[in-house]
């Protein structure tokens, strides 16, 4: 590659870093109460003032107003824009680590490969389940994982990818088509006694309509991404800590498109396959390339069982 093509390349990945970090930064401007997003949001535009020793107070919009209008307060709002990305991005912990790599605080996103790798740990290995995955901050009582990482650092990976939020039909009633657009297979990685264990998400969670059965595996397929949802509060996904659910969950990044999403009370770890609660994993979103067809029905990532 010469160096013209290196250099517009270069300018394309920083221009989709730039347009993902812009469309959070307006979600961000647009929501008043949700915590810890303002925050962030807030230090970052707080923290350049403070070192200057200037006091005042930001309105709802994000304005600030000093208590002294001086011509001082020229100094502190960033000259260019890329001096305002630079600001964002440390509020988010976002950071670039190779061509197509990056780090978004402790999750790890591959651009070349789309996919976005989140640290976890088992949380249950038994008794019903709701949730796949939570934050730390989330409904630990009914999720197989935990993470530490935000919703909103997950959310801002898949605006790096060029996807789109969606909403998810309503009706749980039926199986849903996933669109390509918003199509992520799902998988769960471990080691033990140094060897690699690698299953689909769905391989780990049991369906079980009648009590004490065994029990059968999800079905494989892809997951719905509907990304971040806005609503009177704020990001609900980031409020809740909800990241994958396994029932019909609008605030959820990510959602099953599967019938059995409508009943709250079949889902269940599968302790034939987890390793023990505590145990640190890795679970890895792929999206599909951008523009790919739909897969055919009941597609399912390759596992190992």
């Amino acid at each position: 590659m010469n160096a013209a093509l290196r250099k517009n390349a270069g300018c394309a990945r920083l221009t989709s870093v730039a347009a993902a970090v812009g469309a959070l930064l307006l979600v961000f401007l647009t929501t008043r109460s949700a915590e810890p997003l303002n925050k962030a949001a807030s230090d970052a535009v707080a923290k350049p003032r403070q070192s200057f020793g200037l006091k005042g107070s930001l309105d709802a919009a994000g304005k600030f107003t000093p208590q002294n209008n001086s011509g001082a307060t020229n100094l502190l709002a960033p000259k260019t824009q890329a001096e305002a990305e630079k600001t964002l991005r440390e509020a988010l912990g976002l950071s670039q680590t190779g061509p197509d790599t990056f780090t978004i605080g402790r999750l790890a996103l591959n651009r070349k490969e789309r996919a976005v790798t989140i640290p976890a740990r088992v949380n249950m290995n038994r008794e019903v389940v709701e949730y796949a995955l939570v934050s730390e901050t989330g409904k630990q009582h009914e999720s197989v994982f935990t993470t530490e990482v935000r919703p909103d650092q997950a959310h801002l990976a898949a605006l790096l990818l060029g996807v789109t939020p969606a909403a998810m039909p309503a009706d749980a009633a039926q199986p849903v088509e996933v669109p390509s657009t918003n199509a992520v297979q799902i998988e769960v990685t471990w080691k033990t006694s140094g060897v690699d264990a690698r299953h689909s998400l769905a391989a780990l969670i049991l369906i079980k309509t009648t009590p004490g059965s065994p029990g059968k595996p999800m079905p494989g397929g892809d997951w719905f991404y509907n990304g971040l949802t806005l609503g009177e509060s704020g990001f609900a996904a980031q409020l809740e800590g909800s990241f994958i659910s396994l029932i019909t969950d609008a605030s959820a990044l990510v959602n099953n498109p599967r019938p059995d999403r409508a009943n709250d009370d079949l889902h269940f770890p599968n302790d034939r396959l987890l390793p023990p609660v505590g145990t640190p994993v890795e679970i890895i979103l792929r999206f599909k390339p951008l523009g790919s067809a739909a897969p055919p029905p009941g597609r399912s990532v390759n596992t190992t069982h």
